[in-house]
């Protein structure tokens, strides 16, 4: 086997990974921590979009002197602890896919000698341009591992869904207002006509279909509930947190 050309794809292949992992983490919990400390799942994009300029550094510097000496790095030590919650998560996607593509294609043209080249590291018994692309590639697999355990995280599971069907709420009330800005949204049918818009997203939040006559009459139960219960909850939330949580008929 070729290790080094195996190393190469897998960098290569990384981005078609994380980036669409990171897309599937709800907005609800991207930035939610699982623990004091720990990293959320935005933490970890971005963190990824940090590490191939530093690793190009060390390949520049590995090449550069007779015997480097590379500094080890921790951003948990090294950096405040919320530098990554505050990036942009969009850029940092974007940057990751630029820089490894340029990363990639460096280590194509690289010598089958250069592989070999060592240097000292503060952590490692041993080190060489090889196992440094090869942690690379592990990196780059364990954060999309940490990405992927918080989108799965069980106990998240029903505040995201709530959180992302509330907002699809809001999405429907604003919609079937703008249809009706004549009569100010008044519309007697109203549970009829957010039934037709809801009925075709739902099954992605709650797993299940919905027919859109028996969806409507839902809405209306769910209306009187909230009356009957003083308003004090937002309507959104409210409709939300009863479906999620099956205090549905």
């Amino acid at each position: 086997m070729d290790t080094v050309a195996a190393v190469i794809d897998a960098l290569a292949r990384a981005p078609d990974i994380v980036v669409p992992l990171v897309r599937e983490v709800p907005e609800a919990v991207l930035k939610r921590r699982p623990a004091p400390k720990k990293w959320s799942a935005h933490e970890h994009a971005c963190h990824l979009a940090q590490v191939d300029r530093l690793y190009l550094r060390r390949l520049d510097q590995i090449l550069a002197q007779p015997e480097p000496v590379i500094t080890p790095y921790d951003p948990g030590r090294d950096e405040p602890d919320d530098l990554f919650l505050r990036m942009d998560l969009e850029p940092c996607l974007a940057r990751y896919a630029a820089d490894r593509r340029i990363l990639v294609a460096r280590l194509r043209d690289l010598a089958p000698e250069i592989w070999a080249c060592t240097a000292d590291h503060g952590e490692y018994s041993h080190y060489s341009v090889l196992i440094m692309f090869r942690h690379v590639a592990l990196h780059d697999l364990f954060h999309a591992y940490r990405i992927e355990e918080l989108l799965l995280k069980r106990e998240w599971t029903a505040d995201w869904r709530v959180a992302a069907l509330a907002a699809l709420f809001r999405e429907c009330g604003a919609a079937h207002h703008h249809a009706f800005v004549a009569t100010n949204g008044e519309d007697a049918e109203w549970p009829s006509w957010y039934a037709s818009f809801l009925a075709p997203r739902l099954p992605g939040l709650l797993g299940r279909e919905f027919a859109v006559a028996g969806l409507a009459e839902e809405l209306r139960r769910l209306a009187a509930d909230h009356t009957t219960a003083g308003g004090g909850e937002p309507w959104p939330e409210f409709y939300a947190r009863r479906m999620v949580h099956g205090e549905t008929v």
